[in-house]
């Protein structure tokens, strides 16, 4: 009889997509080696020949693509209402330039030096616990939301750009540090959180198609006395798209 009223309670499914970051363009705090080092090799803003030259710097964000997988557990409360959990994996993947343009020290974009530099990823186990799910044209349509939650599996970054000089002795090429360039921007947060707000729309039995949205109220580093201000500026959107291939009812 229970059956028969309400049907499957269940659904698992998994779901797979695009994603992309968005961050405003900030601006970074520098320090800058303008000699190079004392000990060649000691990176460290006190290995310094001369006294470090401070500077804020603009710096303009790139997006770029990355993906994401999840495994989503749904629970029907009524014919319209569902409960979800999903855990999942991950990525915030950006880049960013930054031009200097203080007295003192040449003028230069450092992606001309590297072309490395600015390009920043985050890995993440991605947890949506109890978020809502609510249907629509006879549950074609659903929209979700909740909370999401993120925790940092690693990251891959650099706050340091190092420029060699090179010098013929004899018959061998000696190099030295000619400048070193530090940016300030802290160590990578081991936790995110947001919320979460999706549309998906059934465009097979066991198929269908969604896009995604994540708004996070935490920046992805964390603040210490010389990275406070610009952490504020590290508040990522999350926007997602893909397809969810349903697997399981029972």
């Amino acid at each position: 009889m229970f059956s028969a009223l309400y049907g499957q309670k269940f659904e698992l499914s998994v779901n797979s997509g695009l994603s992309l970051t968005y961050i405003p363009d900030f601006t970074s705090y520098i320090a800058i080696a303008n000699d190079g080092l004392i000990i060649p090799g000691f990176i460290n803003i006190a290995n310094s020949k001369t006294p470090i030259l401070f500077c804020e710097a603009p710096s303009e964000v790139t997006i770029k693509p990355t993906f994401f997988a999840d495994m989503e557990l749904r629970y029907k409360i009524t014919n319209r209402v569902s409960l979800t959990f999903s855990a999942g994996y991950s990525q915030l993947k950006y880049d960013y330039d930054t031009y200097i343009n203080t007295e003192g020290t040449p003028q230069v974009k450092l992606s001309d030096i590297s072309s490395d530099y600015g390009n920043t990823i985050h890995y993440y186990i991605n947890l949506k616990p109890l978020n809502v799910t609510m249907g629509f044209l006879e549950n074609k349509l659903t929209i979700q939301g909740g909370a999401t939650l993120n925790f940092q599996i690693k990251s891959e970054y650099s706050n340091v750009l190092i420029i060699y000089s090179q010098e013929l002795v004899g018959d061998e090429i000696v190099y030295d540090t000619e400048r070193v360039y530090f940016n300030f921007h802290g160590n990578p947060s081991k936790f995110l959180y947001g919320i979460h707000m999706r549309a998906e729309y059934d465009i097979a039995k066991v198929l269908s198609l969604f896009i995604s949205g994540q708004y996070f109220f935490k920046s992805i580093y964390h603040s210490d006395s010389k990275s406070s201000q610009i952490n504020k500026m590290y508040i990522p959107f999350l926007l997602q798209a893909g397809f969810g291939f349903k697997l399981w009812k029972f």
